[in-house]
């Protein structure tokens, strides 16, 4: 999925995506996840957003910056679908001058790959 913030300001509602990774090989596997094809304005939202990541469970598998997102789900069995949540939020930064970022815009892609665990 390609996710697109536009007209960003301090404090916008927070922007969720909700994501399926289902394995639908004969295999166990472990799924890397990470975001790619970063595009920014002049000033990169990617200084002052952060990005959170939870599984179904409401367990934080990842927060921080998202050119920094990477996590691992490790053996997801055959047939198996996990359903991760992504949210992204502009938090307020003490000591963080966010005028030059307000109306920037920021897309990037959410990538996976996989490698299937031999039985």
């Amino acid at each position: 999925p390609v996710v697109n913030i536009v007209n960003a300001q301090p404090g916008i509602t927070n922007q969720t995506s909700i994501d399926r990774i289902a394995n639908t090989g004969s295999l166990p596997t472990d799924i890397h996840l990470y975001a790619t094809n970063l595009v920014s304005s002049a000033n990169s939202l990617n200084d002052v957003l952060n990005i959170a990541i939870k599984d179904s469970q409401n367990n934080t598998l990842f927060t921080g910056k998202i050119a920094d997102l990477e996590i691992t789900l490790t053996e997801i069995a055959p047939n198996e679908t996990n359903v991760l949540t992504a949210v992204v939020t502009w938090p307020d930064l003490i000591n963080v001058d966010d005028n030059p970022y307000q109306a920037a815009s920021l897309s990037f892609e959410f990538a996976i790959d996989s490698a299937s665990i031999s039985a």
